[in-house]
């Protein structure tokens, strides 16, 4: 489920203010709890427009110019541990007895369920 637009909570104040023939009204509305998927966010993200993805960007960019100077797919540039750049949380980056990145996944390595916990809030999981 992504999103639940029930809030747990909803409470408000409203009070008026008068004096002579002047009113002033003020009104104070809270709403907690519920959990919002926002699809701006989303597409922000997905197209680079967010400042979630300026970390690493730099880094990638080198490696993606060094890669195609040295003419290596984006394959064999992966494999052989010269891709730089942003690494999602929950991916763990070890290396193994000949020097090289080894990448592993942990429960959090979608980026979508980074978006969603971010935006909202909330430590919820994200199921796709």
């Amino acid at each position: 489920m992504i999103g639940n637009g029930t809030f747990d909570w909803t409470g408000g104040v409203m009070n008026t203010f008068s004096y002579k023939r002047i009113s002033l009204t003020a009104t104070i509305d809270i709403k907690q709890g519920a959990d919002l998927f926002s699809m701006t966010n989303l597409y922000s993200v997905s197209r680079g427009q967010s400042t979630l993805t300026l970390e690493g960007r730099d880094e990638w960019i080198q490696s993606e110019l060094d890669r195609t100077a040295s003419g290596a797919t984006s394959a064999a540039w992966l494999a052989s541990g010269n891709q730089q750049g942003y690494v999602p949380d929950g991916v763990i980056k070890s290396t193994d007895a000949s020097g090289n990145a080894i990448y592993t996944g942990g429960k959090s390595d979608n980026i979508l369920a980074r978006i969603y916990s971010g935006w909202t809030g909330c430590s919820c999981s994200l199921y796709i």
